[in-house]
């Protein structure tokens, strides 16, 4: 398995401290770094984070590799701080915690499920001198998705005691994604004979403003050819510096399969869409979000993404999976 380059969807520089995340597959040149006014200058350190990742093919039904995390402190000094590394696996990945993690690293989220992210942490201590560090991450690819693994995502954070605020808020809202070498980016069922569905996901794209909570309608669909025949889950990843609003109410469907109120880490809803979901026919969940108060204004992104029940055959995955994202906005 390859890496596929793909485009920056986010980079936002605060005041010295820029963020950026890709998968390379083909040379690419690192994003610059842009000034933003009205941004204070972070004077304590700054870093560039990305990743390139190499899958071994080899005869292995569930081919395995390594996620390579660079993080650079482009500043003249050590940080001051020690920093938080997280990653966001995509759907149909998950870390192999058989292959050795690194230093510092532990599960915050840890479900096999492929429609499940899994979250990583990598504490990397203080002192951070100047200049790239490389992180080696090892993942397995679970059996049965699509050629295309998508919406994966890192982020790097200084860590610091709940009671202090951070001076920078850094995060990268890149897509991390994975092909498998000779494989199509054509349909790929979900692996298993059963009464044959489409299902498909779609959200509704709007803005919200810090510390305002809002409802975000999720939609599943059916393109057919015949009814569901089991409840089907939608698994929804919030972006990072966005939590599920605990003063809103859930749909009755949804559950929580992690949450986590540190706005750094995202949380995920399982959301069942129950049977007899028919073709042509959609069905909606409203969902509360709030957007952390101290984040900065920007485009967020998440991650979302229906599963058909097991006695259903799924016949094309290319459309089961979203990029969950919004807008936030200062005021």
């Amino acid at each position: 398995m390859s890496a596929e380059p793909v485009s920056r969807r986010q980079f936002i520089q605060v005041g010295g401290v820029s963020v950026a995340g890709m998968v390379v597959g083909l040379p690419a040149s690192a994003p610059t770094a842009e000034a933003r006014p009205g941004i204070t200058q972070c004077e304590e350190f700054g870093t560039l984070v990305g990743g390139e990742t190499g899958m071994a093919n080899g005869k292995s039904r569930t081919p395995r590799g390594t996620l390579k995390v660079f993080v650079d402190n482009h500043t003249s000094q050590p940080s001051k701080d020690p920093l938080s590394l997280k990653f966001v696996t995509p759907y149909f990945v998950n870390v192999n915690r058989t292959g050795g993690l690194p230093p510092g690293a532990k599960m915050l989220l840890q479900d096999e499920r492929p429609n499940v992210p899994e979250i990583l942490e990598v504490v990397l201590p203080a002192g951070l001198k100047p200049g790239r560090h490389d992180v080696s991450i090892p993942i397995i690819r679970v059996d049965g998705g699509p050629s295309l693994l998508g919406h994966g995502q890192l982020l790097v954070s200084p860590v610091r005691p709940a009671r202090e605020q951070p001076s920078c808020l850094l995060f990268d809202a890149t897509d991390l994604q994975i092909k498998t070498p000779g494989a199509s980016n054509g349909p790929a069922r979900t692996g298993r004979a059963g009464n044959q569905v489409n299902l498909y996901l779609s959200y509704e794209f709007c803005a919200l403003t810090r510390g305002k909570g809002r409802l975000i309608t999720v939609r599943a669909g059916n393109a057919g050819p015949n009814p569901t025949t089991a409840d089907a889950l939608i698994t929804l990843r919030t972006p990072f510096y966005v939590n599920v609003d605990r003063s809103g109410q859930l749909p009755p469907e949804a559950k929580f399969i992690y949450q986590n109120t540190d706005p750094t880490v995202p949380e995920v809803l399982g959301i069942t869409v129950p049977k007899g979901l028919r073709p042509g026919e959609e069905r909606s969940f409203a969902v509360p979000l709030l957007a952390a108060p101290g984040t900065l204004p920007g485009y967020r992104a998440g991650g979302a993404m229906v599963l058909a029940g097991k006695s259903d055959e799924d016949v094309d995955l290319r459309p089961n999976a979203v990029q969950f994202a919004m807008t936030v906005l200062a005021t």
